[in-house]
């Protein structure tokens, strides 16, 4: 019967010291992730400049869509409709994507306007 106890409490601790290694060594992969939406989050808020979010993405020429059963976000093209430009994993990703191609899109339709 002891045998089977120190089998078993030994089981668990080869387990626990398993999934404590496993988050260790994950851990500097999630700091980095939080991170780099950190960074993502703070260039969205730049580039919008107070203005809402949705505004901008109704008023952009690009659709961002998330197909059935999908993990990632399209974007499209709101005139040719079906014609994927990209995809992105996160809704961050392609939400900053659209906004920046929006004001660069904005800012040469404005240079074109006064030359």
């Amino acid at each position: 019967m002891l045998n089977f106890l120190l089998v078993v409490l030994g089981s668990i601790l080869a387990i626990a010291l398993f999934l404590l290694l496993a988050k260790i060594f994950n851990l500097p992969s999630e700091i980095k992730r939080k991170k780099e939406i950190r960074k993502k989050e703070q260039r969205l808020a730049e580039l919008l400049d107070g203005q809402e979010l949705n505004d901008i993405l109704e008023a952009s020429p690009y659709k961002l869509s998330r197909g059935q059963g999908d993990n990632w976000y399209g974007i499209y093209d709101k005139e040719l409709g079906r014609n994927k430009l990209g995809s992105a994993q996160y809704r961050l990703d392609a939400e900053l994507w659209i906004v920046e191609k929006h004001f660069s899109t904005e800012s040469t339709a404005k240079i074109f306007l006064y030359k």
